[in-house]
């Protein structure tokens, strides 16, 4: 908790979160965002709240705060603490002569949530009648839905906690008549990747130039080296109070050509910098502010340690050990902090689902009980990201951990680690858009569904699939260049479902499909080139498979398809 020494304590910003959800990520970004920017910041500790000295400090400390910051989240209306704050907020700002306002922050609900009118709060408040006043209950409700009155800023309506944190502190300083505090704010996402491009120092400088003076022409104009590019840092930053915000700097090159030296900023600007390498950290930047958020892989590595002292000052002697190259080692704190069925989800989208739709994967995670949307939903808060189309992604460095993990179980013998030997139940190759047969397959015998679809340059599938006895889903829609299926294919037992290419240089079917006695359809309506059925059909007649498609000229089709549904 923050503290004057004085018998009155001053808060310009009260912050009322759920620790669960967001102490450690979102909160603590913008705590060090607004402090950074000089705003003075109440945050209390979870240790206080064990005891009377918290009945007697947060009041006292949202009586003399300005501004009052909900940030509601998942779990802010399961805590009778969130809406006790939450109901003294309420009251203080309407009794305020609107000297005090509220800033609600929508974390990860909306208005619906809010307005009790969805399970996420309105359950809640079920329990909460039960086991509290129904005064009390009322109170807090009632401030619930006050809140929803009021003007809010929603997290899904920016790109990520970066810019919301920046509109946060942009809306308290005008709400503080405080602009004079700091001129400019500025935020450089992804240095280190960044740095990967050709010209890389060049575009960040001039990204950071963007944020700080008012170029009437394209920055292209001005920038056309580095050294340049420093000159222009220098003169835009020299009367300015800024507070810089670099993510996930690697290189000491990368300060240098950005920030440089104290001397470069006025009295009062802040840098703080998020970093995997602390080797970049000497004597040269003294003045720079290193404090890394927790929720980016790039940043602290504390992400997910208890709040108690004790806990903390342990995980920084067990960084302060690692070898600054050695982020492997770093990132496995957050791994180690994740729950077995969440690690289990965590391996398998490093090494097979990354670019992936999550929709196939599920499904297997399903079947084997590991939660997976609970799984997800803690993964995406750090480790991965769901891009367009519903696909995963991960930042190179955290893919490369999992990977490592993986690579651990057995560095001798690969066909012993789990991500080779695991129960793979589907397999999805629309993605590779060269294959023009399928690869060795001798290791997937418990695959269940495998996609082939539009795969137009795919002319055979190769024999290694007889392995996949438990293959129910066979889908080759669109495979226009296949020429054969195999007499492997035919063996397959379990097939239940098969999609067929349409107008496809298929001419026959394997003479053994009669074992494709669980095929529930069997439609080759569209393949022109196919004229003979395989006297094995006579099988799948007894079982109630269907061919559809009356094959033309052919005397000895009657015979073998009767009993089959043939359309025309």
């Amino acid at each position: 908790m923050e503290r004057d020494s004085g018998s009155r304590i001053e808060y310009e910003v009260f912050l009322s979160f759920r620790g669960s959800d967001s102490r450690q990520t979102f909160t603590d970004c913008l705590y060090e965002g607004m402090k950074g920017a000089g705003i003075r910041v109440f945050r209390d500790n979870d240790e206080l709240r064990v005891g009377q000295k918290i009945k007697e400090e947060l009041p006292r400390a949202i009586k003399n705060s300005r501004i009052y910051m909900p940030i509601l989240s998942t779990n802010y209306a399961s805590s009778k603490w969130c809406l006790t704050e939450l109901a003294t907020m309420v009251e203080m700002a309407s009794k305020s002569n609107g000297t005090k306002e509220i800033l609600p922050i929508y974390l990860d609900v909306n208005s619906d949530d809010v307005k009790l009118k969805t399970p996420l709060y309105r359950d809640v408040f079920v329990q909460h009648e039960t086991n509290s006043g129904a005064d009390q209950v009322k109170a807090w409700r009632d401030a619930l839905l006050g809140v929803e009155e009021i003007k809010r800023l929603n997290l899904k309506n920016y790109r990520g906690y970066g810019e919301l944190i920046k509109v946060i502190i942009q809306e308290v300083l005008v709400k503080l008549n405080a602009k004079y505090r700091l001129n400019m704010f500025s935020f450089l996402e992804n240095v280190r990747e960044i740095s990967r491009r050709s010209d890389s120092l060049v575009h960040l400088q001039k990204q950071l130039l963007s944020s700080i003076i008012d170029l009437r022409f394209s920055s292209d104009t001005f920038i056309h080296d580095v050294d340049q590019g420093i000159d222009m840092i220098k003169k835009a930053l020299c009367d300015k109070k800024m507070l810089i915000v670099l993510d996930d700097v690697d290189e000491k090159d990368q300060l240098e050509k950005l920030v440089g030296k104290s001397y470069w900023f006025e009295d009062g600007s802040r840098v703080i910098i998020t970093t995997r390498n602390t080797s970049i950290v000497t004597d040269q930047m003294e003045t720079l502010e290193l404090d890394p958020p927790p929720n980016r892989p790039g940043g602290s590595s504390l992400s997910g340690v208890s709040t108690d002292k004790a806990s903390w000052e342990e995980t920084l002697k067990k960084l302060q050990k690692v070898p600054p190259k050695k982020v492997q080692e770093t990132l496995m704190i957050s791994y180690e902090g994740l729950e077995p069925t969440q690690r289990k989800v965590f391996l398998d989208i490093a090494c097979f689902f990354i670019k992936e739709n999550k929709k196939y994967p599920i499904f297997m995670w399903s079947d084997r009980e590991y939660y997976p949307h609970d799984a997800i939903r803690v993964l995406l808060r750090s480790l991965i990201k769901i891009g367009d189309e519903n696909k995963f992604s991960m930042h190179d460095q955290v893919r490369d951990l999992g990977r490592h993990i993986v690579y651990e179980e057995n560095c001798r013998f690969p066909g012993k680690r789990s991500r080779m030997a695991k129960k793979l139940r589907v397999l999805d190759l629309r993605s590779c858009n060269c294959m023009r047969s399928t690869p060795d397959l001798s290791n997937f015998a418990s695959l269940e569904i495998l996609i082939l679809a539009w795969r137009s340059k795919l002319a055979t599938i190769d024999r290694s699939i007889i392995n996949l006895q438990n293959l129910s889903t066979l889908n080759m829609e669109g495979c226009k260049s296949l020429q054969e299926l195999s007499e492997e294919v035919g063996s397959l037992k379990s097939l239940t479902e098969l999609i067929m290419p349409k107008h496809s240089l298929l001419c026959k079917l394997p003479e053994t499909i009669g074992n494709w006695q669980s095929l529930s359809s069997l439609s080759i309506k569209w393949n022109e080139r196919i004229s003979r059925l395989p006297h094995s059909i006579g099988v799948l007649a007894k079982n109630q498979a269907f061919v559809y498609r009356r094959l033309q000229r052919d005397q000895g089709a009657s015979a073998i398809t009767r009993g089959i549904r043939i359309a025309d």
